[in-house]
């Protein structure tokens, strides 16, 4: 008897779950290949231990990257995480043209804590003495 009900499902899901990883590896694979083959000097890279700086100059199986102006490291290209690509809602991006805040003033009700209503009950008593 080759395969039985539990037995033929249970070969489907392992080939089922096989046949994912090996796709996601290699996907996976060919994203990292295409980045490090698109990098450009000039991009921002941030390296596997966190380093992020410029890519100065690219070589055969290493790059250069400065870090701050005048510190330039050199990494293996398998060592770069990503490249990264201004968005358009970066501080960086955004420049001169958007305008800076100017301070609140706060308004009357946040400058001053509001005053509680004494009730009568509240009020301190004195006892007047009859002469």
């Amino acid at each position: 008897m080759p395969f039985s009900g539990p037995d033929l499902t249970l070969l489907l899901i392992a080939g089922a779950f096989l046949f994912l990883i090996y796709f996601n590896g290699r996907k996976r694979k060919n994203a990292i290949a295409t980045m490090k083959s698109n990098m450009k000097v000039g991009a921002t890279v941030i390296m596997a231990g966190g380093v992020r700086g410029k890519l100065v100059e690219i070589r055969e199986d290493s790059v250069v990257v400065e870090t701050t102006p005048g510190v330039k490291i050199e990494f293996l290209k398998g060592a770069v995480n990503s490249v990264v690509t201004p968005s358009l809602d970066s501080p960086a991006t955004k420049g001169l043209e958007s305008k800076p805040k100017s301070p609140t003033k706060p308004t009357a009700s946040e400058a001053t804590p509001a005053a509680k209503p004494k009730s009568p009950a509240a009020k301190p008593t004195t006892k007047k003495s009859a002469k």
